[in-house]
């Protein structure tokens, strides 16, 4: 996606959030949102899914993966003791009784991932049935 910001230099920001759902289901999503001018969207929709499969096929570099994480580390840190993340742990490990990223497992979680995981978590996303959505988004 990098390239598709820097090089291209059409997209004026990118912005990725996941989403979980563990009731009644588990399931995942990853949204990246691509902010464009109307004219560059149709030209940009087959580079968005030619980098997803690119990097769905070789992977990310530990360089790259380093990174996510020490941005990870500090978001986490700085939203250590808001009220929103001990209530939606408190709902999800204790009604819902599911195990979610939380301030408590974050560390033990982190310990578990590395690049190698994350590529075998993206290739296994791009051939399990899953789907690529490119949905385009009038600016509001």
């Amino acid at each position: 996606m990098q390239n598709i910001r820097e090089k291209d230099g059409s997209v004026y920001s990118i912005n990725v959030n996941k989403e979980t759902q563990t009731v009644p289901a588990s399931q995942y999503g990853i949204t990246a949102e691509f902010s464009c001018s109307p004219d560059d969207a149709e030209r940009l929709k087959g580079k968005i899914v030619e980098e997803w499969n690119k990097m769905a096929r070789e992977g990310v570099t530990q360089a790259e993966y380093d990174i996510v994480v020490r941005h990870l580390n500090k978001k986490m840190t700085e939203n250590d003791d808001k009220a929103d993340n001990w209530a939606k742990y408190i709902t999800d490990t204790l009604l819902l009784n599911a195990e979610t990223l939380n301030p408590v497992s974050y560390s033990t979680t982190m310990k578990s991932i590395n690049a190698d995981v994350l590529n075998d978590f993206l290739r296994r996303m791009s051939t399990d049935g899953n789907r690529l959505d490119v949905t385009f988004l009038s600016k509001k």
